[in-house]
């Protein structure tokens, strides 16, 4: 009995002990790849801030355009999208939005002086997906994402010249963190 006692404490230890290194072994391989991921990761941010800051939309004018504007959805009781906040407090991206009677699914570009000045990304009637903003120069203004007719994600603004004024994160049209830089 004393034997069998002796040799389950031995097996214990040595079960704990490999515990114990195999855990100490898997922090290693992690703090090594640590530093290798916070570089991808600086890289890919580099890379998207460069590709944003260099994109220049070539603008087509809006009589080309052959897409949905703003001008042509309707809410539910026929009335246009750009009169719906002023007549009921409400955005108008939180409205299910009508083409032709149907519920709207597809992508809606905003004209302004005869050339695009946004573009919207509409699912179920709503806002949903990417939103791009352009300035006169054709140089992004703001880029974010809608979700269910509500900001959410990161929205990244930016100057004429293309350089990053600030960043606002929303989850479902509230905004829990804004940094802004100079």
């Amino acid at each position: 009995m004393h034997y069998k006692l002796k040799t389950m404490r031995r097996f214990l230890l040595i079960g704990f002990l490999t515990i114990l290194f195999s855990c100490q072994n898997d922090k290693a391989v992690e703090s090594e790849n640590q530093p290798k991921l916070e570089e991808q990761e600086r890289q890919q941010e580099l890379i998207r801030e460069k590709e944003i800051k260099d994109s220049i939309m070539v603008f087509r004018s809006c009589e080309n355009y052959s897409g949905i504007t703003f001008d042509k959805l309707r809410n539910k009781l026929g009335e246009p999208f750009d009169e719906i906040k002023d007549k009921y407090g409400v955005s108008p991206f939180e409205t299910v939005m009508y083409y032709r009677g149907e519920i709207y699914n597809g992508y809606v570009k905003q004209c302004f002086e005869g050339q695009i000045s946004s573009y919207f990304e509409f699912k179920n009637g709503l806002a949903n997906g990417e939103i791009i903003s352009y300035f006169s120069n054709g140089r992004i203004g703001y880029k974010g994402g809608y979700k269910n007719g509500k900001e959410h994600g990161e929205f990244v603004s930016f100057d004429t010249e293309g350089n990053k004024t600030h960043i606002s994160t929303y989850e479902f049209g509230v905004l829990v963190k804004k940094t802004v830089f100079d």
